[in-house]
């Protein structure tokens, strides 16, 4: 079946589900006669890793790209995809820092990272990511640190980390994203919403994002929000 995909040349979009780790180089070889993709979303088997990295020659075209599953690596072909606009790693659970791969596509408007890196500390290289507008950041267990360095994304407009909870200080470096509009917190620790809010030690790194709102989970299930920005 998934031989059979190298077929379909003038594919433009393509979804796969329960991916088997075993037939991820077979999916790599039909990807690459797909040249005009431009949307590509595969989520692995429940327990299986999902490998791509038999891809050696991926659609210059891609512009949207969804991986979904436990990696053992960033796919290495990544920094290739010159047009890629937003890129979506759930469940990869890497060891590796991810921004590394991802920090020179020079048309990266939106990153979502769930579950997708086991690792302390995030560190948003000088000068990279010069045209990211949307960053979303989601049970990252072990997160305990984002760091901003100058001039890295500052084009960010908006913010979004979600049940990250070793994270108890606001992002180094926040206060040098002037474009940013929204920050928005979901079922953090409380010690880290207590610093952006009112006279907050950490209140004037957030002063110039004119919307700031953290969630709490009720237990019906649905979120609270409290609005944390002023006026």
């Amino acid at each position: 079946m998934l031989v059979a995909l190298k077929n379909l040349t003038n594919l433009k979009k393509l979804g796969i589900v329960e991916l088997r780790e075993d037939d991820g180089r077979h999916l790599c070889y039909s990807i690459e006669e797909m040249q005009s993709l431009q949307t590509l979303d595969v989520a692995a088997a429940r327990d299986e890793v999902l490998d791509m990295n038999a891809l050696r020659d991926p659609p210059k075209l891609l512009q949207r790209l969804y991986l979904k599953g436990k990696l053992q690596k960033v796919p290495v072909w990544i920094p290739s995809l010159h047009d890629l606009v937003r890129i979506g790693l759930r469940w990869s659970k890497l060891e590796e820092n991810p921004l590394e791969v991802l920090e020179d596509l020079p048309n990266l408007i939106e990153i979502q990272l769930v579950d997708a890196y086991k690792g302390k500390q995030l560190v948003f290289s000088s000068g990279k990511f010069q045209n990211l507008k949307v960053l979303e950041v989601e049970d990252l267990e072990f997160l305990e640190q984002v760091v901003i360095e100058s001039r890295s994304m500052w084009r960010l407009q908006s913010l979004v980390i979600r049940r990250c909870k070793a994270m108890e200080q606001v992002p180094e470096g926040i206060d040098r994203l002037s474009k940013l509009k929204e920050l928005q917190l979901y079922d953090m620790a409380e010690s880290l919403v207590n610093q952006i809010q009112g006279d907050g030690t950490s209140r004037p790194l957030v002063d110039h994002i004119p919307f700031i709102c953290a969630y709490s989970l009720e237990s019906a299930g649905y979120w609270r929000p409290r609005v944390l920005s002023q006026g």
